[in-house]
This record gives structure tokens, sequence and C-alpha cells, in this order.
């Protein structure tokens, strides 16, 4: 269904479409980005149809009826649909996942064990050197100036 059919469509067979996409998303891999743009604009383009034009009725709200149609959090559609309003929606969906993985690994992180953390390194001392190391030079400035304040 292309985003032309979504206004001409009734409400139920544009949910039934939606539902579709977000389920080839979810089963394929390198096109899941693909199917998730689409959705995300389906399902912008059928909110304007319930708030804007009325169609479910006047005195029905999007987020209501959008949880009595999908079985899917409010979260994951607000993300898609905020992807696909962006001006690159490409872009946004890169970012996102970026974000999305570096929030894991820092999950991650904080259930392992400081030797986890460490990885190879034989020292304490040896291990903060290399944080040390990965800082910006203004996050290098920053740290010696705490260390000097602290213990000095």
């Amino acid at each position: 269904m292309t985003l032309a059919l979504v206004n001409t469509q009734s409400l139920d067979e544009t949910v039934k479409a939606i539902q579709t996409k977000l389920v080839a998303a979810d089963e394929s891999q390198g096109k899941s980005t693909r199917y998730r743009l689409q959705a995300g604009r389906m399902l912008v383009a059928l909110q304007e149809r319930i708030e804007v034009h009325k169609e479910a009725g006047d005195n029905v709200k999007w987020w209501p009826w959008y949880r009595s149609k999908f079985g899917r959090s409010r979260k994951d559609a607000e993300k898609i649909m905020k992807q696909a309003r962006a001006e690159n929606p490409e872009a946004a969906e890169v970012a996102a996942r970026k974000q999305n993985n570096e929030e894991h690994r820092r999950s991650r992180l904080g259930k392992q064990s400081p030797a986890d953390v460490r990885g190879n390194h034989e020292s304490k001392v040896e291990y903060i050197l290399q944080l040390i190391e990965e800082l910006s030079d203004n996050e290098r400035e920053e740290f010696l100036a705490a260390i000097d304040e602290r213990y000095s």
C-alpha cells in the first residue's frame, strides 16, 4: 500500500496494511528500515485522518484509538512517526539505530563486573590510562583539572 492509498482505503484496511509493514520489518533483516519508514509515513497520514478529518468520530483521540488497533507500543509508534516526519528520514533511522546500539552497550556495561569492563588490561591503572587516551582534548583537560583539584 502506498502513502496515497492510506487516504483512500478504509481505516481498517489501512490498519491492516500498516500491521503488515511492521511485521515485515520485524521479519526482514536488510529491508526493515524501509518497511519501518513506510509504516511510519502511513501512521502519520492515518493520525491526520483520525485527528483532523475525524473519520473515526468527533470525540476519538489518536492514541487511545491507536492502542485499540495496534499491538505495538506507543513508544515504538512515536519513534517511527518521528523518523517519518524528519527532513531526512533515512538518516534519522540510522541515527536512531546508533543511539539504540549505544544505549544497549551502556546497559551491558552496567551489568558487568569491573574486571569484565577492564577487558584484557592487566591493571586498573592501565585501563584508566586507556580510557584517558579515548577522551577528547577538552575532556582530558577537564579530567586532569578534576584530578588536580581532588588529589592536590
